[in-house]
């Protein structure tokens, strides 16, 4: 099976070094972003499992679900968020994320779950009810 390209946001470089090295040894394209901000720049470039941190300066992981939700609507997302932060974590749920892992997290449970949103991911567009892109992109005015 094809494996998907995963987007890592996360504002510590270390992690998404980290992540970037698991994930792309389990076969994945991984590409990464610092902030929600170039998140959603790379999004209107190509389509991705989303696995992004939920306390981030400028545009937080929330906020980032939140606009993932209303632009790229079939888009799976997956929130990490610091140990203590269950109440983040059943926000995002609430909010439509595929899931969340708590940090910090053993490297084969994170494996796992990514493993999971990939499957269903790919099982609803196999069955043509996850299109690539439910909302065109804003236009921009000069």
């Amino acid at each position: 099976m094809k494996k998907s390209r995963i987007l890592v946001v996360d504002d510590d470089p270390v992690t998404r070094d980290l992540l970037q090295e698991v994930l792309e040894h389990e076969g994945y394209a991984v590409a990464l972003a610092s902030d929600g901000a170039a998140a959603l720049a790379k999004m209107e470039e190509q389509t991705f499992l989303v696995l992004s941190d939920i306390r981030m300066a400028g545009l937080d992981g929330l906020e980032l679900l939140s606009q993932m939700r209303k632009r790229f609507a079939s888009t799976f997302v997956i929130l990490m968020t610091g140990f203590g932060n269950l109440e983040g974590a059943v926000r995002a749920i609430q909010e439509g994320a595929f899931d969340y892992i708590s940090k910090p997290f053993r490297i084969e449970d994170l494996k796992a779950l990514v493993a999971r949103a990939h499957k269903q991911w790919r099982s609803l567009q196999d069955e043509g009810r996850a299109p690539l892109r439910t909302a065109p992109p804003p236009r921009r005015s000069l």
